[in-house]
């Protein structure tokens, strides 16, 4: 298809005119969904009003939980339209391929049994993740619980089962790629039980302030590459950690027995920690 444009003077880096077109449908979409959300999140917070700090518990408690599932929605809405521009096919062939080859290549670089794992995490809350110095469950974040994992602890993978994180977490082919993919964070454990809990898919929160050794990589699309290192400046993390997917896959499956090392030494600084 590339090939085929290019031959023919086409730019496959500027949007189609169907592309162009497939961006205004999705941001009036979104424009709709935040104004929508706005009215019916005003609209809760005045019936919490109207019922007072007295009211029944259980029915103030619904309350409660409307407006906080109501105020994620918006947020979700307001990041994705922040980041909304034209999909381009070179973009969307890059992120097919990612999308195809990328599980598979590092269930193939990294041993069974390593103790390195995968939080994809779309672009919008990639930001949020290195401003706020962390990775940390939805319950203990926004009070609500938006997957399987509860307070304390988020979801992760393992190399031989990263399908879940490329595919349904990082945005990598979501709403026609009008969205710029999100990021893969590389992590540590921090002791045996932790690693043990990754392959149930589930790790401890991770506050990279008080543990910095324990972020490893960030893997994201070229297009996010200066960004994202933009991001990790202004939070006080490495911007050498972040790289394109592919690139930053093999170069932490090279550097293996250091990380299998520093995961031994971050586990037995929990042991003595606690």
């Amino acid at each position: 298809m590339q090939e085929q444009q290019k031959s023919s003077g086409i730019d496959p880096s500027i949007p189609t005119d169907k592309q162009q077109e497939r961006f205004a449908f999705h941001r009036a979409r979104l424009e709709r969904n935040i104004e929508t959300l706005r009215q019916r999140l005003a609209d809760k917070r005045a019936k919490l009003g109207e019922l007072g700090e007295d009211a029944n518990p259980r029915i103030r408690g619904v309350y409660l939980e409307n407006v906080a599932s109501l105020e994620r929605g918006l947020r979700l809405n307001q990041g994705r339209l922040e980041f909304l521009r034209p999909a381009n096919d070179t973009d969307v062939a890059y992120r097919t391929q990612v999308y195809s080859e990328l599980p598979r290549r590092i269930r193939d670089l990294f041993p069974a049994g390593s103790p390195v794992r995968f939080h994809g995490s779309p672009i919008d809350r990639s930001r949020d993740i290195l401003l706020s110095h962390g990775i940390s469950s939805s319950v203990d974040r926004e009070g609500i619980s938006t997957s399987f994992d509860g307070g304390g602890g988020f979801s992760v993978t393992i190399p031989e089962m990263t399908e879940t994180t490329i595919h349904d977490f990082t945005d990598m082919l979501r709403d026609n790629c009008t969205v710029p993919a999100g990021c893969i964070f590389v992590l540590l454990p921090e002791s045996d039980a932790d690693a043990e809990a990754g392959r149930r898919q589930i790790m401890g929160n991770v506050d990279f302030g008080e543990e910095p050794d324990r972020l490893v990589g960030i893997m994201t699309s070229p297009e996010n590459i200066e960004r994202v290192q933009g991001w990790c400046v202004e939070s006080g993390v490495d911007p050498g950690l972040v790289g394109e997917f592919f690139e930053k896959s093999e170069e932490l499956a090279n550097r293996h027995d250091q990380l299998a090392h520093d995961f031994a030494a971050i586990s037995h600084r929990h042991t003595l920690a606690g």
